[in-house]
């Protein structure tokens, strides 16, 4: 009897000892080896941030998306900010521009229906067609989000950084170029997006 309680406490030491080391073996593989989507690399502009989770973060709105990679965005329209997470956890901060007051940006739950290169303009009021280029206000990218079948509503670039942390778009959340190329790269069709007062 004694041999066999022996062999069983030798089996469970064994046992926990092996899955101690997969453990750590699985920690260092993920660790050293590049993943599929590796992580962004610090190239932002000044005021954009790279995020790394705090200890005691607070968690993000609820996540609906699906997938570990999967990108929602979180604007929050008071601080003028944009937070992006990947997986439920925060990797980068945006300042950015918002709906004045005639033309507030909507808030609540969305996804992204739309992404556009170079993308045209056409004026609300006017309907004047303003072409890619430097004089074109949506600058270099557009990801849409919100439409009333009339309007379209989306993060864009612009061609005014001193509009940055204004509330002055007709609706629209602005980022400077090379932010809105960084979050357009992360985004796809169907990304969340959730605009809170």
């Amino acid at each position: 009897m004694a041999d066999y309680a022996a062999t069983t406490r030798c089996f469970a030491a064994l046992c926990f000892g092996a899955a101690g080391l997969v453990v750590v073996v699985e920690l260092g593989f993920s660790q050293s080896r590049p993943s599929a989507d590796p992580a962004p690399v610090a190239t932002q502009a000044p005021d954009a941030t790279l995020l790394q989770a705090p200890e005691s973060a607070e968690p993000p709105p609820k996540f609906v998306g699906s997938g570990l990679h999967q990108v929602q965005m979180v604007v929050s329209l008071s601080a003028r900010q944009l937070t992006v997470y990947r997986g439920g956890l925060p990797i980068a901060q945006f300042p950015v521009a918002v709906g004045q007051d005639d033309w507030a940006t909507p808030t609540g739950r969305f996804e992204v229906t739309s992404q556009l290169e170079n993308p045209a303009w056409q004026h609300p009021i006017t309907g004047e067609i303003i072409e890619p280029g430097p004089e074109n206000p949506l600058g270099s990218h557009w990801i849409g989000f919100w439409s009333d079948g009339r309007s379209l509503i989306g993060f864009h670039g612009t061609n005014q950084d001193s509009s940055i942390g204004q509330a002055i778009s007709h609706g629209c959340i602005r980022l400077r170029n090379q932010d809105i190329a960084q979050l357009y790269d992360w985004v796809t069709l169907g990304s969340e997006v959730i605009v809170q007062p």
